[in-house]
């Protein structure tokens, strides 16, 4: 069975996170159900699955610790806003006003989202700060925070 996650992440996830950060964000819904129908189809190949069941996928990916490609597209751009927690924390200083419950948290103020604007990296990734935890917001290691990114993502079996 380990044989056949690596095979998986090696052939399917692969494709899927290189270049993650520059076209998953702006896919539209209908795009990454396209897509997660391709990764569905790869693991069916992977786990020798007969093509055309009725079983679900969503179980087969939470039994084997697969992600989903919008998973995948969370987990991207949760570990991109950590990289650029030195430009959030700086945004959040030089934001003027009254102390409010965002701001005390480190949230930064939402980008303006109407039409190309929302589909850029930049929005995604301050959306996605905003959403982090605070524990992971303000560890100092690096590696550390890739780990506790890396685990809110792994399925409870």
């Amino acid at each position: 069975m380990q044989d056949k996650k690596i095979l998986f992440n090696g052939w399917i996830m692969g494709m899927i996170h290189s270049n993650a950060l520059a076209y998953l964000p702006s896919l539209t819904e209908g795009q990454l159900d396209c897509l997660q129908t391709a990764v569905n189809s790869g693991i069916r190949a992977v786990l020798d699955l007969p093509r055309r069941s009725s079983i679900s996928m969503t179980s087969v990916r939470e039994k084997f610790g697969f992600l989903s490609v919008a998973e995948v597209k969370e987990k991207c751009l949760m570990l991109a806003a950590y990289k650029n927690r030195a430009n959030f924390f700086e945004c959040n200083r030089n934001t003027a006003g009254p102390s409010t419950r965002g701001k005390a948290r480190g949230d930064v103020p939402h980008p303006v989202i109407k039409g190309h604007l929302g589909k850029t990296v930049s929005s995604a990734l301050a959306s996605t700060w905003n959403k982090l935890p605070s524990s992971i917001r303000h560890e100092d290691n690096p590696v550390k925070a890739k780990y506790l990114i890396k685990k809110s993502f792994k399925k409870q079996l």
